[in-house]
């Protein structure tokens, strides 16, 4: 179909977007033009208002009051050349028909794209290749960067044309020019539109289970959502990730139904959060259809959001495009294809010369009168360029002058009745200034009922730069006051509000401007956008009012979000300066709150003794002020001391749960009785420790108990299951954690699911499967608990070594453990073992006395079962008397009939297999006998089928050296049992131990 139609004396370009009369370009607004140029197209019937919204505008939330506008100044525009024409007919109730008879015709110089795109067939190559490419079912990233005015917005345009033409969905985003926004303002664009072309039911569905969440993040269109009452998220550490998984489980859905492209222009703009969002998606979406594509400004004033977008541009390098200035030749070819005027070579000299090849100053000058382009050919080129600019305002009168500086403060875009307040005049002056600006190509329209904005984002930057200080004060100051006056209590203002009370701080004062930048970098952390929000909190902080309580209330907040964030390490000096300014003002409160940030980093890492002595000093000076507060503070107390000060960690959890239950609130009681729980591993009291993992994971379905916690209580119970042999209730409670790390993305939990699957692997046989789970534990805890992942990690990996996986690299494996963990006894156990399987009598001999000698310290019953088992295998290989006698007085310590590891993270086969090691090698082969058979009796039901192997293989060989009448038979069929289990199992250093043990 021709895209150029002639009707009376008009011409109608839409290849080149021009309107033309007897040859002379009419200026019509962008959108006032889409609306012509599809009603042309169309002139065959009526279209209705639904069709030209969805058509023109996309389908984006628009009144239809913007159609009707846009008709009027159709109307206006051709009435002011032409009278006598009747060019659009309504038909009431159904739409509008174009009149004339319109004729397509070829012109006779014809370009296929639009002027900004001459000279430039590299890129447009480039924009269809990776546009196949995602369409094809890739995903794909393409960013577009150079100066301004170099056209990245058309070049956007041109990837959308591409993109359309491909049979992509297309979703537009962009950020706001020159002012503050609220966090994911270029997605919330992307969300609205979204819900326009699909509804709610679609947009709920592809966002999956964590629609609500984004509802949160998003709060203007929550009610839309169906989340009415949503009012706050929950600022927990996995909440972000949770935000991003919902748009990728999105995008995932929509690109089903056809591939998808997200473009946003002006980056440089953008908010960190909305640029870590895009990068997470790199990362996250493979082979999905989706086009993502952005366009910035590579010299910008906003420095993070430069820095964010250069660690996206390093996910993917050779997405980075940069756009340069046209050639001589270049510049010809725009002159022609955008100007009817026949140039000389002079002229063009002219216009090369003064526009540098950027072709929005190009098109500017060649907007002007030719008579005009009396330009010099001397002088900076920047300097030329901002003339240009400049030139573009000389046509104004002076009230419009004024009132488009004072505009340049609120950004490109802006509300006329903002501008009216601020300047105290009439309403209706304003419009008739911006139609002014309007019909200069200063301003144009935008689709929302009485917006307008700049053409281009370079013209306010250049009226801002003209102001002197005072004068940026003063209508920051006006800008402020009219705001608030216009939309009080408005909440998407509020980065707005705080900006310019920011900026005219000296005006508004300190306190006041305070105020307003802490409410907007806490609106911030409501929306998750955590690094946005540390931003914000930075500027109210460098604002420093003379109240230290409201300045070390900063301190914590900005502390607590850099936790959020993954910046533990800058956050640690801030709760101290802040526990520092509290203590000052002797404010209890504030100091149990800074006291306790430095003890949430480290979480069960043990804490620093300042900060431990930070939070005892917290704990006496609370007193009674804050009993919820006090319980968190003794929770830290006990979770970081659990290792080193056992004493302290028995008496704080004691506390705690005694505060709670007198308190009555379920999620207090749930945590401290897991709390206590985890306390009581350094004592015998097994029965009560299990009464409170039953009291806490019963409590945990109550609504008002916290995710963690419920998380915690999971765990916890999964433990105890372990422990006692109850490997059905331990499978199900693993499968409850999976669920709840999928529900919630804790990273903590998704570790221990996978931990305790990498438990149930290893009990099971599955080495192969194991394998690839230890590796798995190992990348998702390096984040979150960077330790202990890697001890549980080794622990799987030396169990199967242990078994028979690969014993000759184990000796080398638990050497690394014990100088890196001195102080953790089952390691030593376990590096005697290596030594004598390994061939190494002696050290090991000499490794089990320094731990008889220790008395096995430390005695957890988590940790302390496993280093007598280990000891008990390494005394049997080693056929030592005293050691075995040793070694079997603590097991009959071991109440449990399984031996658990790590908070019941691993599992290391029956207790009672162990006794029978050491009876077998003190000679007391009846009653080794019987241990091994209760062994393999509970490893049956455990279904640890590794270790009902060995149990099977240790009681043939006891049943051979005892030779009662039957025994020998006895001692076969066992062997054989054994050896097929292992088969079974294809572990190969396990079924060479028994082939050689059956040749003996």
């Amino acid at each position: 179909m021709s895209a150029n139609y002639r009707f009376e004396e008009f011409e109608l370009d839409i290849a080149r977007g021009e309107l033309r009369h007897r040859g002379e370009r009419v200026n019509l607004e962008p959108r006032a033009f889409d609306v012509l140029a599809h009603l042309v197209t169309h002139r065959d019937r009526t279209v209705s208002v639904a069709e030209l919204l969805e058509q023109v505008w996309g389908g984006a939330a628009v009144e239809r009051g913007s159609v009707h506008r846009a008709i009027r100044l159709i109307r206006r525009t051709f009435n002011e050349i032409e009278p006598r024409i009747e060019l659009i007919e309504t038909a009431p109730r159904r739409g509008y028909r174009f009149v004339p008879d319109a004729q397509p015709f070829v012109p006779a110089t014809r370009e296929a794209r639009s002027g900004e795109f001459v000279s430039r067939d590299d890129l447009v190559s480039e924009i269809e290749r990776v546009v196949d490419r995602a369409v094809r079912g890739s995903c794909e990233l393409i960013l577009f960067h150079g100066p301004a005015g170099i056209g990245k917005s058309a070049t956007l345009s041109e990837l959308v044309r591409t993109a359309n033409r491909r049979g992509a969905d297309v979703f537009q985003g962009r950020s706001i020019e020159g002012t503050a926004s609220p966090p994911y303002q270029p997605w919330l664009r992307v969300i609205r539109r979204a819900l326009a072309r699909d509804g709610v039911p679609d947009m709920i569905r592809g966002l999956g289970v964590h629609a609500a969440e984004v509802a949160r993040a998003f709060p203007e269109v929550a009610v839309e959502l169906g989340f009415p009452d949503v009012v706050e998220p929950r600022t927990e550490r996995g909440s972000r990730i949770r935000v991003n998984d919902a748009i990728a489980d999105w995008i995932r859905f929509r690109a089903n139904r056809a591939p998808v492209a997200l473009v946003f222009d002006d980056l440089h703009h953008a908010d960190i959060d909305s640029i870590l969002l895009l990068s997470y998606l790199v990362q996250d979406l493979h082979e999905v259809p989706v086009l993502l594509a952005g366009a910035y400004r590579d010299q910008a004033d906003n420095v993070a959001a430069l820095q964010t977008i250069e660690r996206l541009v390093s996910l993917r390098p050779q997405a980075s495009t940069r756009l340069v200035e046209l050639s001589r030749s270049g510049v010809e070819q725009f002159a022609r294809a955008k100007s009817t005027i026949d140039w000389s070579d002079e002229e063009l000299g002219f216009l090369a010369d003064a526009s540098g090849g950027n072709p929005l100053f190009l098109e500017q000058l060649l907007a002007r009168e030719r008579n005009e382009l009396v330009v010099a050919r001397r002088g900076p080129r920047d300097a030329r360029l901002q003339g240009v600019l400049r030139r573009l305002l000389d046509g104004a009168s002076a009230p419009c002058r004024e009132m488009l500086s004072f505009a340049s403060v609120l950004g490109r875009e802006f509300d006329p009745p903002v501008i009216a307040a601020g300047l105290e005049i009439d309403a209706i002056d304003v419009q008739d200034m911006i139609e002014e600006a309007v019909q200069l190509r200063i301003l144009e329209r935008m689709d929302e009922p009485g917006r307008a904005r700049f053409i281009h984002g370079l013209i306010p930057e250049e009226l801002y730069n003209a102001l002197s200080s005072r004068q940026r004060a003063e209508h920051h100051m006006r800008a402020f006051d009219a705001i608030l006056a216009t939309r009080r209590g408005s909440r998407d203002q509020l980065s707005e509000i705080a900006r310019h009370a920011h900026e005219a701080v000296d005006l508004i004062g300190f306190e006041r401007s305070f105020e307003y930048a802490m409410e907007d970098a806490r609106d911030a952390v409501q929306r998750l956008a955590f690094d946005d929000a540390i931003l914000r909190f930075e500027r109210a902080r460098s604002l420093r009012p003379a109240d230290l309580r409201a300045t070390t209330r900063c301190l914590i907040e900005l502390a607590s979000v850099m936790v959020m964030s993954g910046r533990a390490g800058q956050a640690r000096p801030l709760f101290i300066e802040a526990c520092d300014n509290a203590r000052e003002i002797g404010d209890p409160i504030l100091f149990a709150r800074a006291a306790l940030g430095p003890m949430e980093i480290e979480e069960y890492m043990e804490a620093l003794a300042e900060h431990t002595a930070l939070v005892t000093e917290a704990v006496d000076m609370l007193g009674d002020a804050d009993d919820a507060l006090k319980i968190h503070l003794l929770e830290a107390l006990t979770r970081t001391g659990y290792y080193q000060h056992r004493e302290r960690c028995l008496r704080a959890s004691e506390e705690a749960l005694t505060i709670a239950r007198e308190l009555g609130e379920p999620s207090l009681i749930c945590s401290s009785a897991v709390n206590r729980s985890e306390a009581l591993g350094w004592t015998d009291r097994r029965d009560e420790r299990r009464a409170l993992a039953r009291e806490a994971n019963e409590i945990a379905g109550h609504h008002s108990v916290a995710a963690r916690d419920r998380g915690t209580a999971l765990r916890v119970a999964a433990r105890e299951a372990l422990a006692g042999a109850d490997c059905a209730t331990y499978r199900f409670h693993v499968n409850r954690i999976e669920e709840f790390a999928r529900e919630h993305r804790f990273a903590y939990f998704d570790w221990t699911a996978s931990v305790m699957r990498g438990t149930l692997a290893i009990l099971e046989g599955r080495f192969r499967d194991a394998r690839a789970v230890v590796d798995r534990q190992l990348e998702l805890g390096r984040h979150s608990h960077p330790v202990l992942a890697l001890q549980i990690a080794t622990v799987h990996r030396s169990i199967m070594q242990i078994i028979g996986d690969d014993p000759s690299s184990f000796p080398e494996t638990m050497e690394g453990l014990v100088a890196a963990f001195p102080e953790i006894s089952p390691w030593r156990a376990s590096l005697s073992l290596a030594l004598a399987e390994s061939g190494d009598p002696e050290r090991a001999l000499e490794m089990l006395h320094q731990l008889f000698a220790s008395d096995f310290a430390p005695r957890h019953t988590d940790l302390f079962p496993i280093c007598v088992a280990v000891s008990a295998q390494a005394a049997h290989r080693l056929g030592d008397f005293e050691a075995a006698q040793t070694v079997l007085a603590e097991l009959d310590r071991v109440e449990d009939p399984y031996i658990v590891v790590g908070l019941g993270l691993a599992g290391y086969g029956a207790s009672k297999r162990y006794r029978g090691l050491c009876h077998e090698t003190l000679g007391q082969l009846d009653e080794a006998i019987r241990r091994y058979e209760g062994g393999i009796e509970t490893d049956r039901a455990m279904e640890a089928w590794p270790f009902v192997a060995y149990g099977l293989n240790d009681l043939g060989r006891t049943l051979r050296m005892r030779a009662n009448p039957g025994d020998r038979e006895a001692a076969d069929e066992c062997c054989e049992q054994a050896l097929r289990i292992a088969n079974d199992l294809a572990i190969e250093g396990m079924i060479k131990r028994f082939e050689s043990q059956s040749d003996r």
